[in-house]
C-alpha cells in the first residue's frame, strides 16, 4: 500500500565516457536495434562499444506507459553479460491477482549504462564506485517454509571495502541491477537497496509479494546465490568535458491516490533542463513498503522525469507503494545533426496519389522559403497554411511531387498506449507509443527528441 516517490538523489553527467575505467551509456530502440516488435519474454541484445577485458556491469531502466493502468507490472531481466554484449529479455511478473484487463505493453526505447568494476574521480568533487556482490540474502512480504525465512534480509557492504578511500562528503544515489540468472531466467527476482550512509549501504535480492498466494508449501525462494551491480554516485562539476550534478527533490504525496500509474506519471523529480532528451538510469534506494517493488520510469523530459514504484500481483492486485527514496544517474546526450532521408521537411509522404488538407487554421511551421512540401497534391482553406518559422513569412502551401521520400520499410509495432486530450497553450509529448492524440484548438505540441509511435491524431482547432 502506499504513496508515490518522496525522494530523489541525482547524479548529472554529460558526456560519452571517463577514461578512468570503461563506460558508455544510450538508448536502446527496440524496433530498429533488435528487429522484434518487442522483447516480452524473448531474448534481445545491446553489443558494446567500448572494449572490456572482462564482462562489465550492466544497468537497464525499466519503463511503464503513460497513464495507463492496464500496463502490467514488468521488469527488464538480464540473462547474461559477455565482454561484447548483454542480453536481456522483459518479464512479466507473476500476476495470478491481476485484472483480466491487463496488458504487456512493450518497453521499446530502453535507457542503459555499462561500467566498469572500480572507483572513478572526477575531479576534486564527484566520484563514482561499480562493485558487485554476490549473496543469497533476499527480503519478500511473504512468509516461506522451511529454510526461507532463515536468509531474509540485507547484506551491508562499506564503501572503503570498495576502493574508496574516504567516505562520501553526503549521501550517494544508487543504482543496483541483478547481473545472473542461476535460480532460472524464469525465477522473478529484482534486487533491494536501503539504509544507504555516507559510508556504508545494505543491498539484498528482491521478491517482493512473489508466490503470496500459493499454500505456505508451495512457496519458493531463491535457492542459489545471485551477482547484483551497483554504482554509487555523488558530485557536481565538470572535469574533461564531463559535467555532473547533485540534486533532490520531494513529490507530491499520493498515498490516497486510487491509480498509481497515473499519479506517478504526474509527479515529477526536476534536474538540468538540457538541451536534449537525457539518459536516466533509477533505483529504490530504500525499501520503507514491505511490499517491495521496483522503479519504473513514467515520462521524461530535457528537466523533469517522472516514476512510479511498481509492485508484482500475486498475492493481491494493489500497485500503490510508501514513498521511497529513489536514486538516479542522468547522463545528457550530446546534439548530433542527422540527415535522415525519410523527412526532407516538417511534413511529407511517399505515397504519389497522397493529397494534404489543410482545414480551418491548420498550419505547417518550417517549410523553406517557397512554401513547398512533399505532396503531389494540395488543398488548402488557410491562405497561411505554411510558414517558414514561427511568427515568420508564411502562405498557402505548395504541392511539390520531387520531395516526395522513400517508403520506409516498416515493421509491425504495437500502438496500445494510452489516448490522451491535449489541452494548454504548450505540451511535449515524450517519446513512447500513443494510441490517439487529441490536439484541442490552439495547442503548440512538441515531441521531444526519440522515437514517437502514434495510432492516430485528431486535432480540434478553431
Amino acid at each position: 500500500m502506499g504513496r508515490i516517490l518522496d525522494t530523489f538523489v541525482a547524479v548529472v553527467l554529460i558526456g560519452l565516457s571517463y577514461t578512468a575505467q570503461a563506460l558508455e551509456f544510450g538508448r536502446y530502440d527496440v524496433l530498429q536495434q533488435s528487429g522484434r516488435s518487442s522483447c516480452i519474454n524473448v531474448i534481445c541484445q545491446i553489443n558494446f562499444s567500448e572494449t572490456y577485458s572482462q564482462p562489465p556491469l550492466v544497468f537497464l531502466m525499466d519503463t511503464v506507459s503513460f497513464r495507463n493502468e492496464q500496463d502490467l507490472p514488468s521488469s527488464l531481466r538480464i540473462i547474461s553479460v559477455t565482454n561484447t554484449y548483454v542480453r536481456f529479455s522483459q518479464q512479466t511478473a507473476p500476476r495470478s491477482r491481476a485484472p483480466a484487463t491487463g496488458q504487456e505493453i512493450p518497453m521499446l526505447l530502453i535507457d542503459f549504462l555499462v561500467i566498469e568494476e572500480g572507483v572513478q574521480r572526477l575531479g576534486n568533487t564527484g566520484v563514482l564506485v561499480a562493485g558487485t556482490v554476490t549473496t543469497d540474502r533476499f527480503l519478500t512480504q511473504v512468509s516461506l517454509p522451511n529454510g526461507g525465512n532463515q536468509r531474509k534480509g540485507l547484506e551491508t557492504l562499506l564503501f572503503r571495502q570498495l576502493g574508496l578511500t574516504e567516505n562520501f562528503s553526503d549521501i550517494p544515489g544508487i543504482i543496483h541491477q541483478v547481473q545472473t540468472v542461476r535460480n532460472g531466467e524464469n525465477f522473478w527476482l529484482t534486487s533491494a537497496v536501503a539504509n544507504v550512509q555516507r559510508d556504508r549501504f545494505s543491498i539484498a535480492l528482491e521478491r517482493s509479494e512473489i508466490d503470496g498466494g500459493r499454500p505456505l508449501s508451495e512457496r519458493t525462494f531463491p535457492q542459489q546465490p545471485e551477482t547484483i551491480a551497483f554504482v554509487a554516485a555523488l558530485g557536481t562539476g565538470n572535469i574533461d568535458g564531463v559535467n555532473f550534478e547533485l540534486g533532490s527533490q520531494q513529490t507530491l504525496n499520493t498515498i490516497n491516490q486510487p491509480s498509481p500509474v497515473s499519479a506517478g506519471c504526474e509527479t515529477f523529480a526536476s534536474y538540468g533542463p538540457f538541451d536534449s532528451i537525457p539518459i536516466l538510469l533509477a533505483n529504490k534506494n530504500s525499501r520503507v513498503g514491505n511490499n517491495g517493488g521496483w522503479v519504473r520510469r513514467c515520462r521524461i523530459e530535457p528537466g523533469r522525469a517522472s516514476f512510479m514504484v511498481d509492485e508484482d500481483m500475486d498475492f493481491d492486485a494493489e500497485r500503490g507503494h510508501l514513498p521511497e527514496r529513489v536514486g538516479f544517474i542522468i547522463f545528457e546526450r550530446p546534439f548530433e545533426i542527422e540527415q535522415c532521408r525519410f523527412f526532407n521537411g516538417p511534413v511529407q509522404t511517399w505515397d504519389p496519389t497522397g493529397t494534404a488538407q489543410f482545414l480551418d487554421n491548420a498550419q505547417v511551421i518550417g517549410v523553406p522559403v517557397t512554401y513547398q512540401i512533399g505532396f503531389a497534391n494540395v488543398t488548402n482553406e488557410n491562405s497561411n497554411s505554411c510558414a517558414v518559422a514561427e511568427n515568420g513569412l508564411s502562405s498557402a502551401c505548395v504541392a511539390d511531387p520531387s520531395r516526395l521520400v522513400d517508403k520506409p520499410e516498416f515493421m509491425s509495432f504495437p500502438t496500445r498506449g494510452p489516448r490522451i486530450d491535449l489541452v494548454g497553450d504548450s505540451v511535449t509529448i515524450p517519446p513512447g507509443v500513443y494510441e490517439q492524440l487529441i490536439i484541442d484548438q490552439d495547442v503548440h505540441v512538441s515531441f521531444s527528441g526519440g522515437i514517437t509511435r502514434l495510432g492516430t491524431s485528431r486535432s480540434m482547432a478553431n
